[in-house]
């Protein structure tokens, strides 16, 4: 599998948080995203994810471009959010199970 990231811009107003970015990735490879704090990595993230919009740019896997609402990303792409997505009030036992049935 292969992911094509181009030319992606995200701007909140008139600030530019995302200029241009071009990643092209290939199945078994681990990348590392490192920045300033606001320097848009988790924004990255969630546009590859599927959860927020790209101002301008696209998003290709295996050649086929992927629109957010579509979620095709979340089938393949493996993402880690910073901000805790699991309930604090459950045993991780029963987080496994939910998640490997």
């Amino acid at each position: 599998m292969q992911l094509d990231v181009n030319h992606i811009e995200k701007k909140f107003g008139k600030r530019a948080i995302l200029k241009s970015v071009n990643i092209q990735l290939r199945t078994g490879e681990t990348v590392g995203i490192f920045g300033r704090n606001g320097s848009g990595k988790s924004t990255l993230m969630k546009i590859l994810f599927g959860t927020m919009n790209a101002t301008a740019g696209s998003v290709f896997i295996d050649n086929t471009q992927f629109q957010p609402k579509d979620n095709i990303a979340r089938k393949l792409i493996a993402y880690l959010p910073q901000e805790s997505f699991l309930p604090r009030d459950i045993k991780v036992r029963n987080l496994i199970s939910m998640i490997f049935p």
